[in-house]
């Protein structure tokens, strides 16, 4: 475990190189004892480190790996994470169906679980896509739900959510905007 930690301090750092190392040395240990739920944990801080670095091949390869063990030891918070993550390389290639429907399968996972800070997140994902498909009203209400959760959980993120709303709003027009979030407030009863 401490050689896991010591990689997270690393990967926070940015130093990339010295987390996939000490990441690499307690995957060995994991796998030495046979702990899935620990090989699980370090395959996806692997992806992670490939991801940052936008190697999404060798990304995707992780995730994959992780989320078959996570499928296999029924870990449906981590199942729902890796979903997450793959969708998010998606996004980042441009393969916005497979992104979108990747979140998809993370949010039914998310709503299961009540995890709103997940929900919250996979909407703005969501959301970004609409964005850069010119589904604006679709991403002003998955923008909308986002900015509602993380309020509501006082995330910080909510800023980010916040800016996102303001790049909508100017690419609608002002009227538009504000328009179409009325009708969508007067949908869901805020």
């Amino acid at each position: 475990m401490c050689l896991h930690q010591l990689g997270n301090v690393h990967y926070k750092e940015g130093n990339y190189l010295e987390a996939g190392n000490q990441y690499q040395q307690s995957l060995d240990l994991h796998k030495e004892l046979g702990n899935l739920d620990g090989i699980s944990q370090l395959l996806h801080q692997m992806g992670n480190i490939h991801y940052q670095q936008g190697n999404y091949p060798d990304a995707v390869g992780f995730y994959q790996e992780s989320l078959d063990i996570k499928n296999k030891l029924g870990d449906k918070d981590g199942i729902a994470k890796s979903l997450l993550q793959l969708g998010n390389v998606n996004y980042m290639t441009g393969n916005y169906p497979t992104a979108l429907d990747l979140y998809q399968q993370s949010l039914v996972i998310a709503h299961d679980l009540g995890d709103k800070s997940s929900i919250a997140i996979i909407r703005y994902h969501q959301g970004l896509i609409k964005e850069e498909g010119q589904d604006l009203r679709g991403a002003l209400e998955n923008y909308y739900i986002a900015l509602s959760i993380f309020e509501e959980l006082g995330n910080p993120d909510r800023e980010t959510i916040k800016d996102a709303l303001a790049r909508l709003k100017y690419k609608m027009g002002g009227e538009a905007f504000e328009k179409a979030l009325e009708s969508f407030r007067g949908l869901n009863g805020s």
